[in-house]
């Protein structure tokens, strides 16, 4: 198997790769990674022209596509040293205020990958990560990220459907499993649906509990993976507060750090931030086998769970709803393929049920 994965730099990709390849190992695959990247610098160096970390994209275009161009050559010949190969690369790069290439796409055809992945994680935690590494401290603007991290996921899912192959769009967050399983395992995949906005925490607890009972039958794809609308509420009332700058955590190398961000750029990026999030979750839905609707409690009106349903029925997917109540609105009803009283019957079905992929 050929797998591509991308993800713009600060994504945490390279962790999501490191941890996918640990897991398949372990698991008795033979598996290689390539990290174009790091090849096109060690391939600088052996030729004699070491290039400084974060500094080769100021190379000529044609000096840099060269470099990229031997680097693939490099992989075809030594693609079946492994049964089995991941390449770690970039679709895009946001430099200098533009937009420039990040793989030689001819090479798509050679490579033939048989399954894509683009790696994301919130914009916050991408610009804490950023400001770490050389060569991109301070070089983009939330605004700017949003719209690399759009661009990557677009091409990606382009790469794909030219060869008519699958995609799927990770968090950072998910389980560190996800992606063998998707890869290697025949499970089936489902989007997770359940109120989120008007929840307390204690009714978002128990989605996760259970959730993580859902993950040991199937694949589950959770909206919460990536966790934007938060901090951008809580940026909107430090604004209103008097306070300028806001202190958001994210994780690299292991460790939590923490990045601090003008409350009024977070402001000004929201309608971004929210259309973000929408199509996020729609993307999470069309790469699902079906959707599971945790309802835990009627009373709440939750207008992104009845699209989310709306959504999925549109589009061929089937909705099994978790509702604890004996009434239930028509206008509902008719996106549902089968409704449960009880998460134990949800979770009993889903053990039970007998689906084959269809992505």
């Amino acid at each position: 198997m050929i797998i591509v994965c991308t993800g713009i730099t600060g994504s945490g990709r390279k962790q999501v790769i490191s941890s996918m390849v640990d897991l398949a190992r372990k698991k008795g695959k033979d598996i290689q990674i390539k990290n174009i990247g790091q090849m096109m610098y060690e391939k600088a160096e052996e030729g004699g022209y070491a290039i400084e970390e974060g500094k080769i994209l100021d190379l000529p275009e044609f000096t840099l596509r060269s470099l990229r161009w031997s680097v693939l050559e490099d992989v075809l010949r030594t693609i079946d040293d492994a049964e089995n190969t991941i390449i770690d690369t970039h679709a895009c790069f946001r430099w200098k205020k533009y937009i420039c290439d990040g793989f030689e796409y001819s090479y798509l055809s050679k490579l033939n990958p048989d399954i894509y992945f683009n790696v994301i994680d919130t914009i916050y935690s991408i610009k804490g990560r950023l400001e770490l590494l050389p060569g991109w401290r301070e070089r983009h603007n939330l605004l700017e990220l949003l719209i690399w991290r759009d661009e990557e996921e677009a091409l990606t899912r382009i790469f794909a459907q030219i060869q008519n192959r699958n995609f799927y769009l990770i968090c950072f967050n998910d389980p560190s499993d996800l992606m063998y399983r998707i890869a290697f395992e025949e499970k089936p995949k489902a989007y997770l649906s359940y109120p989120i906005s008007f929840a307390s925490k204690e009714q978002i607890e128990a989605v996760i509990e259970f959730r993580d009972e859902l993950r040991k039958e199937i694949v589950v794809f959770d909206p919460l993976s990536i966790r934007e609308m938060g901090w951008l509420t809580a940026a909107i009332s430090m604004k209103k507060q008097g306070n300028e700058e806001i202190k958001i955590p994210f994780k690299v190398n292991g460790k939590e750090g923490k990045v601090n961000l003008s409350v009024n750029e977070i402001h000004r990026i929201r309608d971004y931030l929210v259309d973000q999030t929408v199509i996020r979750d729609f993307t999470l839905i069309d790469q699902s086998d079906f959707v599971v609707v945790d309802y835990f409690d009627p009373e709440i009106n939750s207008p992104g769970v009845n699209n989310e349903m709306q959504y999925a029925h549109d589009n061929g997917k089937d909705v099994y709803i978790y509702w604890p109540d004996e009434r239930m609105s028509p206008f509902l009803e008719r996106n549902l393929t089968k409704s449960f009283r009880t998460k134990e019957k949800l979770l009993h079905f889903i053990r039970k049920m007998n689906i084959s992929p269809t992505m």
